[in-house]
């Protein structure tokens, strides 16, 4: 099972190496890299993508020669997704080592969840721990109880950044309205079940998107 890594990128070189290297360190190999790159203006950020990617095949690395809007940089690089699964990561972010092996393995042994995702933590710029957001799974049989419950108990919506299907991430419409992923998820939310992972994670740094 392939898994599509897809990063939505704008001018951060330092946190894009980062971000980089935590997918191409993950445990779990068969992954491509989908990189949109939005016409940043710091010509570093292309220099970082192409020694990446000039050194591993697994990146596909588009360029923007005009600015997109946020919401359409995401749906780019979701069109441009070939795997089984998907998973978003933004270009100051990263995931444990073996982030995508453990959300893979759960999901292929639970047809009944739509999601799988490690536990949140929040970082400043220098990457110092800040906070963090208590996921918990979401397992109600009932379609409502579950969309009710995500948006009584979401707060910074580390759910956003969890493993789902590639064909059920592009059925769902990532639509142009503010909280956008909030409502991108309660979607997800209402498709099946979450589980959060406690013994691996996603690292957020706020203020990012």
């Amino acid at each position: 099972m392939k898994v599509t890594v897809g990063m939505p990128v704008y001018n951060r070189p330092v946190e894009l190496r980062r971000a980089i290297e935590s997918i191409l360190a993950q445990t779990y190999k068969e992954i491509e890299v989908v990189i949109s790159n939005n016409c940043s203006p710091n010509a570093e950020v292309d220099l970082v993508i192409k020694e990446y990617m000039n050194a591993d095949k697994r990146i596909h690395y588009f360029y923007q020669d005009k600015p997109l809007r946020v919401i359409d940089n995401f749906r780019f690089v979701l069109a441009n997704a070939t795997g089984d699964y998907f998973v978003f990561l933004a270009d100051d972010d990263w995931y444990d080592k073996d982030y995508i092996e453990k959300c893979v393995a759960f999901l292929q042994n639970n047809s009944d969840y739509s999601l799988a995702c490690g536990s949140c933590s929040y970082h400043d710029e220098d990457a110092v721990l800040i906070d963090n957001e208590n996921l918990v799974s979401i397992t109600d049989n009932n379609t409502f109880n579950r969309v009710k419950y995500y948006y009584k108990h979401v707060r910074f919506n580390g759910y956003f950044y969890s493993l789902r299907k590639t064909e059920l991430s592009k059925k769902i419409e990532l639509r142009d309205k503010m909280a956008f992923d909030w409502l991108y998820l309660a979607a997800l939310v209402y498709s099946g079940k979450v589980k959060v992972l406690e013994d691996t994670a996603m690292h957020i740094t706020k203020g990012g998107m």
